[in-house]
């Protein structure tokens, strides 16, 4: 029999960041983040497994994307105004969160 190296839900969360069983659902269900590709699971007795390998490349198609891009942008409020930044401003504008500088300084 073949290992195919299966991983619980609960793996795929702390390998993602210890994202929420909520975000999980978001990328695989909502039209906002689609482009995401995150892969499928396969069920097995009402549990979600997902292959090693597709977690991984999942990450390594995430690190790519992100040193393509110009400018953070946010699924509900759009593009940021500052160019080629990867500054939320958006966070900053909408919760009072503090947003530290790439140079350390809090703005």
């Amino acid at each position: 029999m073949q290992n195919y190296n299966l991983i619980p839900t609960r793996m795929v969360r702390e390998i993602l960041g210890n994202v929420s069983d909520m975000t999980i659902w978001r990328w695989l269900n909502d039209e906002h983040y689609k482009d995401l590709n995150f892969p499928k699971p396969i069920n097995i007795a009402n549990r979600r497994y997902w292959k090693r390998s597709w977690i991984e490349s999942f990450i390594k198609q995430r690190e790519v994307s992100d040193m393509n891009k110009d400018k953070f942008e946010c699924p509900e409020c759009g593009p940021s105004e500052s160019e080629n930044t990867f500054q939320p401003d958006w966070i900053e504008k909408n919760s009072g969160i503090v947003v530290i500088n790439p140079d350390g300084e809090s703005k």
